[in-house]
């Protein structure tokens, strides 16, 4: 069986003051081909569905390890077809994933929080053993991620997030309709960010991954093929009981079984 990881970007493309915004390019292209290089499936999701705006200002935003990433991205035919057609976010069966990443970018700070179906998506991918991670700005989802008793999520674990004042210098000042660094140490979170010219931070807390911007994107998908060979096998041998429990009575070894989800 093959890991899946659905990536979710923003629908925002613009901000209050009529910049033009969107997802953070190294977080979607960065973990795309780390993931994929590892056979990994990779799909894609936005708030509304279909071609999501990409952030102009960071598309050559790559350092380190990530350099070149986002042009190959813009040169691969499927890739930028599949980016093209995301999932609407509230057409998605979170069955179908083992692991949701929530791409950074300022425009997730106007919509991720805001969508109904991020909460679900959260909760459903938590509650079944998945994996959730969030670069940046897309931090703004676990904010609104509850597990089963209806306690946060963020709730006790270390993460990092995009700090809130490098949203308000973004801004000029202003505040984003969610500040996730705020709301997840509301929450009893401990956040860590690194200080200004320190490389980016990336946290692993078990099944909760996350990265402080879009500089820390191979590291989180690095520690993301990490934990999907450490807790996606149990995943993936529920989702194997749930299929031979549905498959048609009196098959026997032999017959054609039912095919997997990946």
């Amino acid at each position: 069986m093959t890991h899946s990881v659905l990536i979710v970007t923003t629908s925002t493309g613009a901000l209050p003051d009529e910049r033009e915004t969107g997802f953070d390019w190294p977080s979607v292209a960065v973990p795309y081909w780390r993931l994929r290089e590892a056979g990994v499936r990779v799909g894609f999701a936005s708030i509304r569905g279909g071609k999501p705006p990409g952030d102009p200002a960071t598309a050559a935003e790559e350092e380190g390890d990530q350099i070149g990433a986002v042009s190959m991205f813009l040169s691969d035919e499927r890739a930028v077809e599949a980016l093209a057609h995301s999932h609407r976010l509230a057409a998605v069966d979170p069955d179908d994933w083992t692991a949701v990443l929530f791409a950074g970018g300022l425009g997730a700070l106007w919509d991720i929080a805001a969508e109904p179906a991020t909460e679900r998506l959260a909760a459903a991918t938590w509650e079944r053993g998945g994996i959730l991670a969030a670069i940046g700005a897309g931090a703004a989802a676990l904010t609104v991620a509850r597990d089963a008793q209806d306690h946060a999520v963020a709730a006790g674990r270390s993460v990092t997030c995009l700090p809130d004042e490098d949203v308000r210098a973004a801004l000029e000042g202003e505040d984003a309709p969610v500040m996730p660094e705020s709301r997840l140490r509301a929450q009893g979170a401990r956040v860590w960010t690194a200080a200004p010219g320190e490389e980016a931070h990336v946290i692993e807390d078990g099944r909760l991954i996350t990265g402080q911007d879009g500089r820390a994107a191979a590291g989180v998908a690095l520690q993301l093929l990490d934990a999907l060979d450490i807790y996606a096998p149990a995943v993936l041998r529920e989702e194997a009981a749930e299929e031979e429990a549905a498959a048609p009575a009196g098959q026997e070894d032999g017959d054609a079984p039912t095919a997997p989800r990946a």
